[in-house]
């Protein structure tokens, strides 16, 4: 029995996926089950268990016959009744081999393999700081004030990542794998997990993504902790890029969607154990810079761009930027593709750190907002136009994803604005914007933010774009 498990964000859907297109291999969504079930099983009968397991949230993205199951699980005992769940899958999707796919279990290995005899274990390693940009560039970041904060994310990667390597070698049968490896050379990699199942690889598998949208349809509609719905259609659109190849840009994206202070505050977290793994610190990474490279690829993104191959074009640019990281010119053309192709993680963080207005009005005595809760004592003041009026009525949209903390912010925009912003944000405190902004801010300010710092924040991704006008 595989078993994909990981930090949160480290590719383990796109592992799932490929190893389901095994002929042999049927690999169940998420489970999830809590290690207080897994102990439970040992001193219940099945009946409880089985109670237990039908009531867990993602029951019903398994598709079993909850009566039948339950029904079955009578004259069972515990362990056979966890058994079971993964047994009925097998059944239901008819083939030999059944898996799971569930980074949460890496915390508790050793109760996992008391319950499931025989599981063989897949860790998914993935640079702690794309696991990051990609929870917090998320639309579940809206929802959350913790995926937001860079020191929170590096101890819960950590705690995972460190969970598994400290477990792993224990088990009877563990592999580590690298995401960036698997991203970067899938077949020989998915070649090495073939082996290390004892089944042969399968060319189709590295052609998962023609059926994701089908196997990802078991994904329905739930509700969340605090009562909250959440369509199957949202929770299928975090992993909308399983629909696509391996794309090799998806390997150290931290660097074009993180603001520089979010990495350094990673890193103070998460450094050593991101060493251990292998990955280098942002530092030595950004020092690398070959301009020759940086400006043929530049030149090709730009040809690409001219004949509206956008994929390519955001592709090549990317691949720019990363040649040589601190050029203007990349960064504003990387800025430009990625405003063509929605990329609005990429989007906002260059809009940021090239603008060099908000580095010489606040920088000596208001700190920089980073996605900090706001309240009464810790207000928000957003300030400086876009590019246009424009632009500015449309990233306003930003501020509905405030929620709560609205009441809590004031905002600077062109005065022919304020009555229509008031209308639509009544929490919110309006100014009218002069020709001089350079002026103080309203007492007890706490942070301030541009519209693209905001946006980087409060519009991660295009599904973020309020819809309402």
């Amino acid at each position: 029995m595989p078993l994909v498990v990981g930090a949160i964000r480290s590719g383990t859907t796109l592992l799932r996926l490929m190893l389901d297109a095994h002929p042999r291999i049927a690999m169940a969504p998420e489970t999830g089950f809590p290690e207080s079930l897994f102990r439970a099983a040992f001193e219940l009968p099945g009946e409880a268990i089985a109670s237990r397991v039908v009531a867990h949230a993602k029951w019903a993205d398994l598709g079993l016959d909850r009566e039948a199951y339950l029904a079955a699980c009578r004259s069972l005992s515990g362990v056979e009744a966890m058994r079971l769940v993964w047994d009925g899958y097998r059944e239901r999707q008819g083939k030999p081999i059944v898996g799971d796919k569930s980074p949460g279990y890496v915390r508790f290995l050793p109760t996992i393999e008391r319950v499931l005899a025989g599981v063989r274990v897949i860790h998914l390693v993935r640079d702690g700081r794309d696991c990051f940009a990609s929870q917090m560039h998320s639309r579940f970041s809206l929802y959350s004030d913790a995926i937001r904060l860079p020191a929170v994310q590096a101890a819960e990667w950590c705690e995972a990542v460190g969970a598994g390597r400290r477990d792993g070698p224990s088990l009877a049968a563990y592999l580590e794998v690298r995401y960036e490896e698997l991203v970067l050379d899938t077949e020989r990699v998915l070649a090495r997990i073939c082996a290390f199942l004892g089944v042969p690889y399968e060319p189709g598998m590295a052609d998962y993504h023609r059926r994701a949208d089908v196997r990802l349809r078991e994904l329905g509609d739930r509700v969340v902790e605090g009562g909250r719905p959440q369509p199957g259609a949202l929770r299928r659109e975090a992993f909308a890029l399983t629909r696509s190849p391996p794309d090799e840009t998806r390997v150290g994206r931290w660097r074009e969607t993180l603001l520089p202070e979010a990495v350094a505050a990673y890193e103070s977290v998460a450094g050593p154990l991101l060493a251990e793994c292998g990955y280098e610190p942002s530092g030595t990474i950004l020092a690398r810079r070959d301009e020759q490279a940086s400006l043929e690829l530049a030149g090709r993104a730009s040809a690409a761009l001219a004949r509206f191959d956008i994929a390519e074009a955001k592709r090549l640019s990317t691949l720019a930027c990363r040649a040589d990281p601190w050029s203007v010119q990349r960064v504003h053309e990387l800025a430009a593709v990625a405003e063509w192709t929605e990329d609005l993680a990429v989007h906002w963080r260059m809009e940021v750190v090239g603008d060099e207005d908000a580095k010489t009005r606040f920088e000596s005595h208001v700190p920089a907002w980073n996605g900090e809760p706001l309240d009464v004592s810790r207000r928000l003041f957003v300030w400086k136009s876009h590019r246009h009026l424009g632009a500015e009525v449309r990233y306003a949209a930003a501020l509905a994803n405030l929620g709560p903390m609205a009441a809590h912010c004031s905002v600077e925009v062109d005065p022919r604005l304020v009555p229509l912003l008031a209308r639509r944000f009544p929490t919110i405190a309006f100014m009218p914007r002069g020709r001089d902004s350079g002026g103080g801010v309203p007492p007890g300010t706490a942070f301030h933010a541009t519209w693209e710092r905001l946006g980087h924040f409060l519009l991660p991704s295009a599904v973020a774009m309020p819809k309402d006008p």
